[in-house]
């Protein structure tokens, strides 16, 4: 802990879980549907979301690519990302993958899809890929059905979530998007 405050080396950990201003953004513990829970689709003002982390590194993520520009309802998709220490303290970064389905009823408004941890010494750049099995592309409707849904998916990379408040620094990362074509049930 003291080589980490004094700046010995670089922490990289992230919350696993979303940390509240107040019990008053949280609805009632009678309702049990997801709306306004956990970093999904909670609108408001966190004190700390889902995936917030420091660092004494600074990091910079560029050249987004997807080894496919559409998918097809059983597609998997593969996201890459150059990933940049642009500090001067060797580091290791979560990389964090969101998914959001704009106008898509009931879908969350981001999910975290996947992360990989990379080790970069000062000025180093690495690219990182992290694949998005099928499933994980899919959403859960109203009437709790898993489905592929076609229209746009749009994909953030970074060290958080694309979200922040006033007072925490701005999260670094890149967004892109794909087209889904088709749709299709799948198991649950």
């Amino acid at each position: 802990m003291a080589e980490a405050l004094a700046g010995d080396f670089s922490p990289s950990g992230k919350l696993p879980l979303t940390f509240y201003k107040s019990v008053d953004q949280l609805p009632p513990f009678e309702n049990y549907d997801m709306e306004g829970r956990t970093y999904r689709y909670f609108s408001g003002e966190p004190l700390y979301p889902f995936g917030y982390g420091l660092s004494y590194a600074t990091i910079a993520f560029s050249n987004l690519r997807f080894d496919k520009s559409s998918l097809g309802a059983s597609d998997d998709l593969t996201a890459t990302v150059d990933v940049q220490n642009t500090g001067k303290v060797a580091s290791d970064e979560v990389v964090e993958l969101y998914l959001a389905h704009p106008g898509v009823d009931a879908a969350p408004i981001r999910s975290l899809a996947g992360i990989r941890r990379v080790s970069l010494n000062p000025g180093e750049t690495k690219s990182v890929s992290i694949q998005i099995l099928n499933r994980n592309l899919s959403v859960v409707t109203p009437n709790g059905a898993r489905k592929i849904v076609p229209g746009q998916l749009q994909v953030w990379v970074g060290d958080g979530q694309p979200a922040t408040r006033p007072g925490l620094p701005k999260p670094a990362g890149i967004a892109g998007s794909v087209t889904i074509t088709g749709s299709a049930s799948l198991p649950k």
